[in-house]
């Protein structure tokens, strides 16, 4: 376990991060379980210097296809403080509630502005990327959210999906932000949610 924990930190982390395909998923939750360490000790560090640690990467962003399980390990593995599946982001986009909070609402708490949620959070799990559709309103607030975390140099865990192929030519600007600096890690295997069906024929 440890020389491999080591491979990734010397080849993953430190070029053009991408971890291929395994069919049972075992690197996938060792690379997430190895991650959060990294995140964990440079928070702790950061309490006790005041000097932030270079993790070597920006964002995770977690591949493969319907019920492989990606949500269920990002939650579990990874130490997040806000949660947003992006059909709820669609649903708070039509009903208008992704909005700025003004000078005159600061009393109000940040809890609800989700939009600010999104931007300010110290580490978000963003899941489903690339379910909405792609309206000028989307683009604007995940550009605004995104752009927000950048700047704030926050730590940001994507679920799709989608391929990389398909983030790529989904959006670019989008794109180019989840992106940038990220460790991508794919997934695949069956559905896991159908696997134990049980069919009774009549």
């Amino acid at each position: 376990m440890k020389k491999w924990k080591n491979k990734v930190l010397k080849h993953f982390l430190n070029n053009n991060m991408n971890l291929t395909k395994d069919s049972d998923n075992t690197k996938a939750i060792e690379a997430l379980t190895f991650l959060n360490n990294k995140i964990q000790k440079a928070e702790i560090e950061f309490k006790k210097t005041g000097k932030k640690v270079d993790l070597g990467f920006r964002n995770i962003v977690l591949l493969g296809p319907v019920g492989v399980g990606k949500t269920y390990i990002a939650k579990t593995l990874i130490k997040h403080d806000y949660f947003k599946d992006e059909s709820e982001f669609k649903q708070e986009l039509i009903s208008g509630a992704l909005k700025i909070r003004s000078q005159s609402q600061w009393d109000i708490p940040l809890s609800y502005y989700p939009l600010l949620m999104l931007a300010k959070r110290k580490l978000v799990i963003y899941d489903d990327y690339g379910v909405s559709d792609l309206t000028e309103a989307y683009i604007e607030k995940m550009l605004y959210w995104l752009n927000g975390r950048r700047q704030r140099e926050l730590i940001t865990v994507f679920t799709s999906n989608l391929t990389l192929e398909q983030i790529h030519a989904r959006e670019k600007r989008i794109a180019s932000r989840i992106l940038e600096n990220a460790v991508v890690i794919e997934m695949k295997g069956e559905d896991r949610r159908t696997q134990d069906n049980q069919v009774i024929y009549s």
